[in-house]
């Protein structure tokens, strides 16, 4: 689904307003982010760029005028990961 830049900043507050932001990515002086926000009940994902330096500030969503979002569910995941074995020797 496309919405409007507008939409999200002005309306929605976003990011500042997200119920989740992860950094998923940096590269070089850019952080890319996947955020999850709420609107009337219903749950979206969509993802912007910022600078990860403090000079000069870039904009989320500021050269585009519309943003994919897609509508998304939280369900639980089973992972599995290495863990380092503790042994007494």
């Amino acid at each position: 689904m496309l919405v409007t830049r507008e939409f999200l900043v002005d309306k929605l507050g976003l990011p500042q307003t997200a119920i989740e932001d992860t950094i998923t990515k940096t590269s070089g002086w850019t952080n890319y982010h996947t955020i999850v926000f709420e609107y009337e009940g219903s749950f979206f994902m969509t993802g912007y760029a910022d600078n990860s330096s403090i000079v000069p500030r870039r904009e989320p969503w500021a050269n585009t005028t519309s943003v994919t979002i897609h509508e998304v569910e939280r369900k639980e995941v089973v992972s599995w990961e290495w863990i380092p074995l503790r042994r007494n020797i």
